[in-house]
């Protein structure tokens, strides 16, 4: 179970931040956490996946949002390749402030839900291969599959149908 916020142990809350963005292609993940009792320093920031904490990070990445006076708070990760399973998957980010650093106040545009593509572990299939003129496939294009089942060429025969530049 998580602490989510706004909620303080110690009066009002003073932290904010935001989701900025989620892309659904490459897992980044990038957002702002400011305490604004304290702009000047920068601070954590926690990640979920689906009810699990993958870890911690501080907010000090340079980011023009805040203009000069608060130019790094910025954050962002790369989420991990076991959630490109083409299912969704939720995502949540606290702000992490208090004694201990025990009190997670959640950021704005958090939860985010996205769906990450699957990832294959092939490269591109090279082009399907056809047969030249006055020939016809007589079998194939059939692929061929290394070892982890990728497509690394084509078998393709082809058999003459009428007279060929060679005939010629």
């Amino acid at each position: 179970m998580y602490l989510a916020a706004p909620l303080s142990f110690l009066g009002q809350v003073t932290t904010d931040g935001f989701i900025d963005s989620v892309d659904p292609t490459t897992g980044d993940v990038h957002g702002w956490a400011l305490d604004s009792a304290v702009p000047d320093m920068s601070i954590e920031v926690e990640i979920w996946i689906d009810g699990v904490v993958l870890g911690r990070m501080l907010a000090d990445q340079f980011r023009d949002f805040f203009g000069l006076a608060f130019p790094n708070h910025g954050w962002g990760f790369i989420v991990p390749i076991a959630y490109f399973d083409g299912l969704p998957h939720e995502i949540r980010v606290f702000a992490v402030t208090g004694p201990g650093t025990a009190i997670l106040t959640e950021l704005g545009n958090s939860p985010a839900v996205s769906t990450f593509g699957v990832v294959s572990p092939c490269p591109p299939a090279p082009p399907v291969p056809s047969c030249p003129p006055n020939t016809t496939a007589t079998s194939g294009p059939t692929p061929i599959l290394d070892a982890q089942g990728c497509i690394i060429g084509y078998t393709l025969i082809c058999t003459p149908t009428g007279p060929t530049p060679q005939d010629q």
